[in-house]
């Protein structure tokens, strides 16, 4: 599909609504204003349970400015006809994932479809979010932070391993698998795509995650001799998120994620209670259509 390389009347309709977050959270306007010609965000679905979070992840971006293209890629006949219908007011390029160049690999779950960003060779470069996160602020700085790193990403958040990967590589170092900036490369997809049977993550504690991990970390394959870089800034549902709030728990389209009036009910954290109120304002602002 063609990259978008003006914004369409829509698109600017849409950022021109009244943002959702008070004035110190608006978008910075020389990001706003920033070209951002070959670059993209994407997210991967691999169902319909997701349609409705990537649209309002979409929409929250819209409105703090972008001009990225906006991606999604979806294994064929993993979405119905009305899903991907529901991109176009938000003028999102729906890419479908055809049907896998070699056998699927014993080992295989639907989170490894993320590795398919890896192909958008019609970028130069990608932000890869998954679609439970929302934008707080304009995101388009990512690719300058990155500087010439292969791989971009934020530090997962805790001070303990939650998987054996994590706790080998360390704490620190542990990318989370939610946000990473990535440089598109088919050779690249081909060699990930071939290890991750030899990586024996599948089917553990957040696999694909552990996967990026062994790959980057352990220089597997073609990543030899190339670089990763951690970000400073945050996308987490935990105070502060300065980028984009990352709902790793409660998820804000399920009545838990809210406040309740009965003391057993599970609220979470006070942040993650506002960011989901948040995240219900921008669902709000969707256009006819992108419900």
């Amino acid at each position: 599909f063609p990259s978008t390389r003006t914004v369409h009347p829509s698109v600017a309709a849409l950022a021109a609504l009244k943002k959702p977050y008070p004035r110190s959270l608006s978008p910075r306007g020389h990001l706003a204003s920033m070209p951002q010609a070959n670059r993209a965000v994407a997210t991967v679905l691999w169902s319909d349970n997701f349609v409705l979070p990537a649209l309002v992840l979409f929409r929250s971006l819209r409105m703090f400015g972008t001009k990225l293209d906006l991606v999604v890629l979806a294994p064929e006949n993993a979405l119905g006809a009305e899903s991907f219908a529901a991109f176009r007011p938000l003028g999102v390029h729906v890419h479908r994932i055809p049907a896998s160049p070699a056998p699927i690999p014993k080992h295989w779950s639907a989170q490894f479809y993320k590795l398919y960003a890896f192909r958008l060779t019609m970028y130069e470069r990608v932000l890869l979010v998954d679609a439970d996160t929302l934008a707080t602020t304009n995101v388009d700085d990512v690719f300058e932070q990155c500087g010439d790193a292969d791989v971009c990403a934020s530090k997962n958040p805790g001070r303990l391993p939650t998987s054996r990967m994590q706790a080998t590589i360390g704490v620190e170092k542990y990318a989370n698998g939610g946000m990473f900036v990535l440089t598109p490369s088919v050779g690249m997809f081909d060699d990930m795509y071939r290890l991750v049977e030899e990586s024996g993550t599948c089917c553990k504690w957040a696999f694909e995650q552990d996967f990026f991990n062994w790959y980057f970390w352990g220089k597997r394959g073609m990543f030899e001799g190339r670089t990763v870089r951690l970000l400073p800034w945050g996308h987490y549902n935990t105070y502060p998120a300065t980028h984009l709030v990352h709902f790793i728990r409660g998820k804000p389209w399920h009545w838990w994620a809210y406040p309740v009036p009965f003391p057993v009910a599970p609220t979470g954290h006070v942040w993650g209670a506002v960011s989901s109120l948040q995240w219900a304002y921008v669902r709000g602002t969707l256009p006819a259509g992108a419900l």
